[in-house]
């Protein structure tokens, strides 16, 4: 049997992993001394309660390599292959946790895969993943398939508002400050794991036309759909259906909660497109 892990900054939920059979590993929200495991002690919906209503900075850590060690015995004794698609090596620690119990458990039939993606990026692999094991692929055809398929996986995702983004130091006092007052949008992407600013907009529709437009410039890839992303409300994610749909004629197929590890950046209102390109 193939085990498919992944953690928890795919942004599912337990109940999707136990309906489509895959494992998630957390990772660690800390607010101050207040520490939290992901997905199991705080929802979506809390972290962003506290996130507004506390004066704090949020931190993720990765999960120990001890998270990993009881799935990976487990998979040893059954005689079981696992297939790990974790966060970006560049974002979190967390593939050198799983290598490191890898080296703990000594078992060879454990393939731990960067995927270089987060959020739902990750997500869309990890579907892709369980599609194909399903299917009876090998693990090999499926690391293949997920390799090629997390290098077209395209996150283009905005804030509502840049204070997020100073708190965690990727913009100045001026910057923010001008940013707010101008309604500048900056859209972010992720190139090669690492997060980087793929345009700037003026106002909310100015930033969904300029997703849109990146679709129809790249092609999407329509077997994967489209993906809409959001942290708490969907008011603008909603604006940015409307945009979709009447300057390229798509539809958002599925609605996606962005999780810790991105919306303590981004924050409250964000939203965006993921989708795959051809």
């Amino acid at each position: 049997m193939i085990r498919i892990v992944t953690d928890s900054s795919s942004d599912y939920i337990i109940e999707d992993a136990n309906k489509l059979n895959f494992e998630i590993v957390p990772l660690n929200i800390r607010f101050n001394e207040d520490s939290y495991i992901d997905v199991v002690e705080l929802s979506k919906d809390e972290f962003y309660k506290k996130l507004t209503t506390l004066d704090i900075t949020p931190q993720t850590s990765q999960p120990s390599p001890e998270s990993f060690v009881k799935l990976f015995t487990e998979a040893k004794e059954n005689g079981d292959e696992v297939i790990c698609l974790l966060i970006s090596s560049k974002l979190s620690g967390t593939l050198q946790s799983a290598t490191l119990a890898k080296q703990m458990v000594d078992y060879e039939k454990i393939h731990i895969f960067d995927t270089k993606q987060t959020t739902i990026g990750l997500r869309i692999l990890v579907k892709e993943a369980v599609r194909l094991r399903d299917e009876n692929h090998s693990s090999s055809e499926i690391i293949e398939a997920i390799k090629a398929l997390s290098q077209r996986v395209m996150i283009r995702i905005s804030p509502d508002t840049l204070d997020y983004l100073h708190k965690g130091g990727r913009l100045s006092s001026k910057e923010r400050f001008l940013g707010n007052l101008l309604k500048i949008k900056p859209i972010i992407e992720l190139n090669d794991g690492v997060v980087k600013i793929f345009g700037k907009s003026r106002g909310v529709k100015g930033a969904c036309e300029k997703m849109v437009e990146d679709i129809l410039s790249c092609g999407f890839d329509p077997e994967y759909g489209i993906y809409g992303a959001f942290s708490t409300e969907l008011k603008n994610t909603d604006i940015l259906g409307n945009v979709l749909k009447n300057k390229a004629d798509l539809d958002i197929d599925e609605l996606c909660q962005i999780g810790p590890v991105v919306g303590t950046h981004l924050g409250p209102g964000s939203f965006g497109l993921v989708y795959v390109r051809k």
